[in-house]
C-alpha cells in the first residue's frame, strides 16, 4: 500500500488551515472526520447505483466524491471519481464499473492515510 505522503497532497490539507478562525474547532479535523463518514457511504451508494443500472445516481455520487477527494488532496481518488462521473454521464456503465474498482482501492488507501493524521 502506498505511503500516506503518496496518497494525500498534504499541502492541500494544510491549505485548509487558512480557513481556520481562531477559537473555532479544528477545520482540518472536521473535514477529515466528515470524509471518513461520508466517503465510504457515498462509495457504497455509487456501487449500489451501478448494480442497479442507475447512471444518474452513479454520476452524482462520483461527482460528490470527486469534490471531497479534491478538498482533502486525495488525487488518485479524485481522478478515479472523475473517470466514473464521465463514464456514467456517457452511459458507459461497464467503463464506470472498472473505474469504480479503482475508486474502491483509492478509498482504502485514503482512509489508511488519514489514520496517520
Amino acid at each position: 500500500m502506498p505511503s500516506a505522503t503518496d496518497v494525500l497532497d498534504w499541502n492541500q490539507l494544510r491549505g485548509l488551515t487558512e480557513l481556520q478562525v481562531d477559537g473555532d474547532p479544528d477545520i482540518v479535523g472536521q473535514v477529515i472526520e466528515m470524509f471518513r463518514e461520508d466517503g465510504p457511504a457515498r462509495l457504497a451508494r455509487a456501487r449500489h447505483a451501478l448494480e442497479h443500472g442507475d447512471g444518474t445516481a452513479l454520476r452524482l455520487e462520483a461527482h460528490s466524491l470527486r469534490g471531497t477527494a479534491g478538498l482533502i488532496g486525495a488525487t488518485a481518488l479524485r481522478s478515479a471519481a472523475t473517470a466514473v462521473e464521465r463514464a456514467a454521464e456517457a452511459g458507459d456503465l461497464a467503463g464506470a464499473g472498472s473505474w469504480l474498482a479503482t475508486m474502491d482501492r483509492a478509498m482504502d488507501e485514503v482512509l489508511a492515510a488519514l489514520t496517520a493524521v
